[in-house]
């Protein structure tokens, strides 16, 4: 199936390839909001998200730091809080456009890549649990628009399975479940750019009946 690229910058299609070919992030894949834009074509985006299972280097980082660098000219870095550790760039053309990279270093991936147009791919599984993930520590409006997105493919309890499989430490369905119907920090969020045209308020209500649909004897 042809990625759908109208969801994404000509300045970031350009950027993902130069990232893709690169031997300092050979080991990194793509995944997030990003893989979910190029397959489903729902909402736009100008994030790139990489995620790497190997452990944090600051030797490592400092590479890649010096090759966008080298690449790109002057971006502006920065560290963010993540499971393990992450770092993100802004990277600009000539013209002030730009793309966020962020570069996660997580646990072991759970399922093989996939290879597409030459891009190395989290599977969907992968991300529906880092969705999930992102949405138990109180996600932003974008994992919710996502994750809205997959949960016509699967079911909240094949959603947990795979959330605990990728989490085995921190996976609490209980906190996720209450998580899902909490809006608090999306509510101040803007709006993706949506190519679906869905509607906040009603994505929420149909969260609540997302999370109500499972009785608390169906979580562990």
């Amino acid at each position: 199936m042809a990625l759908y690229k109208s969801t994404v910058s000509n300045l970031l299609l350009q950027t993902m390839g130069t990232l893709m070919r690169s031997a300092e992030l050979s080991h990194f894949r793509l995944g997030g909001g990003i893989a979910l834009c190029l397959h489903k074509n729902h909402r736009q985006t100008n994030e790139i998200d990489l995620y790497n299972d190997l452990p944090f280097s600051e030797s490592a980082l400092q590479k890649i730091n010096t090759f966008l660098s080298n690449t790109f000219g002057i971006t502006e870095h920065s560290k963010f809080p993540v499971k393990g550790q992450g770092t993100a760039f802004f990277i600009y053309n000539l013209n002030q456009d730009y793309v966020k990279v962020e570069l996660h270093f997580v646990t072991p991936f759970i399922r093989p890549l996939s290879l597409e147009e030459d891009i190395r791919f989290l599977s969907e599984e992968e991300t529906v649990a880092l969705k999930l993930d992102a949405i138990m520590q109180g996600g932003s409006k974008a994992d919710f628009w996502d994750l809205h997105q997959l949960k016509g493919n699967y079911s909240l309890m094949e959603m947990l399975a795979l959330h605990e499989e990728r989490f085995v430490e921190t996976h609490d369905s209980v906190k996720i479940l209450q998580q899902l119907t909490n809006f608090d920090r999306a509510n101040d969020d803007f709006a993706p750019k949506c190519l679906l045209k869905k509607n906040w308020q009603l994505m929420k209500l149909d969260f609540l009946d997302f999370a109500k649909s499972y009785a608390p004897a169906d979580l562990v």
